[in-house]
């Protein structure tokens, strides 16, 4: 098989493991073993995440290097973005400091690369 072929496989094992996994550690937790929960973990054990991996690795081996890294850096920060305007989610300051520290570390990568243009150039 190919990684591609094998990837719905591999997250539904682990996604079966980790739904016992979850069940058996955290009896207690908001967790409980229902059809509607199972079904949800199957899609993204099945489905959503080998098609998101595959679609990142696409990504990955399509574009250069820095752009995709500093396109999936974006990715949180765009998930907060998202979760507060659409969904209402608070904007803790733990959040907005995470969402700084990720907007900085591009800066500083933008920077650089730019740096090292102008003395190539």
């Amino acid at each position: 098989m190919t990684p591609l072929e094998a990837l719905p496989w591999q997250m539904l094992l682990a996604t079966l493991l980790l739904f016992v996994l979850a069940a058996a550690v955290e009896p207690g937790g908001r967790m409980a073993p229902s059809a509607a929960a199972l079904l949800a973990l199957l899609y993204l054990g099945v489905l959503a995440g080998p098609v998101a991996t595959w679609a990142a690795t696409s990504v990955a081996r399509a574009l250069p290097t820095l752009v995709s890294s500093i396109g999936f850096l974006g990715v949180p920060v765009l998930g907060v973005l998202l979760s507060t305007l659409w969904l209402g989610e608070p904007l803790t300051l733990d959040l907005i400091a995470g969402t700084g520290l990720v907007l900085l570390g591009v800066a500083v990568v933008a920077a650089g690369t730019s740096r090292a243009r102008g003395r190539r150039g």
